[in-house]
């Protein structure tokens, strides 16, 4: 099976992040499990921006529900990957986020990650709605 992870139109947020040697596998390239910790920070950075962190979200935090990578080229230790995040809203519960690595020097398109995401009460255990406040910043 061929995973497809399409680009988005337009993005809503950008960040560069380097390539430590931590990141590195016995392959000498990105691991493959790193790519989800950059999406990760990714997301922490454009909450941050926004005020937010993933457990408060006005009220609520979210929780990863699925994930998948497309891995297009190798990544190695000192390179700066540019990240743009597209969020789509699927409804007012679930998001969908689109993260697409690229080398900044080369411009070579490195990996594409998807995440969904939905709003979770992690006090009651259970989903819950994103504020209206929360899904307009996305709008914006």
């Amino acid at each position: 099976m061929n995973i497809e992870i399409n680009l988005p139109s337009s993005y809503i947020f950008e960040t560069t992040i380097l390539i430590r040697i931590d990141d590195i596998n016995y392959g000498n390239h990105l691991g493959n499990d790193v790519l989800l910790a950059y999406a990760h920070e990714t997301r922490v950075q454009f909450l941050n921006e926004l005020g937010y962190t993933e457990l408060n979200i006005d009220g609520t935090g979210i929780i990863m529900t699925e994930s998948a990578v497309k891995y297009l080229a190798e990544g190695h230790h000192g390179q700066t990957l540019n990240v743009k995040l597209a969020i789509e809203k699927t409804s007012d519960l679930v998001l969908g986020c689109t993260y697409v690595f690229t080398e900044s020097q080369t411009k070579k398109e490195v990996a594409r990650v998807f995440t969904k995401l939905v709003s979770f009460d992690y006090d009651r255990k259970k989903v819950r709605r994103f504020s209206s406040q929360f899904l307009n910043q996305l709008n914006s």
